[in-house]
């Protein structure tokens, strides 16, 4: 479904190591999108609507749109 809006997955893991904080995730997953247009359209897409109520009424969970800066891609 992410190939679809032209976004890949970088990571999906639960192997979470906290170096500093006091949250400890149990699942990250990050994905990369050419553009945050193309990030906002699946995230608003109809494909991914059911997943997203499933993930939003099983979970608490972030999910954040982070542009790269200062960096490459």
């Amino acid at each position: 479904m992410l190939a679809k809006f032209s976004g890949k997955y970088l990571t999906r893991t639960s192997s979470i190591e906290i170096l500093e904080g006091e949250e400890n995730p149990q699942y990250s997953l990050v994905a990369e999108f050419p553009t945050k247009e193309d990030a906002i359209a699946f995230y608003s897409s109809e494909e991914y609507a059911p997943l997203k109520a499933a993930r939003q009424s099983g979970s608490i969970s972030k999910f954040l749109l982070v542009p790269v800066e200062n960096g490459t891609a």
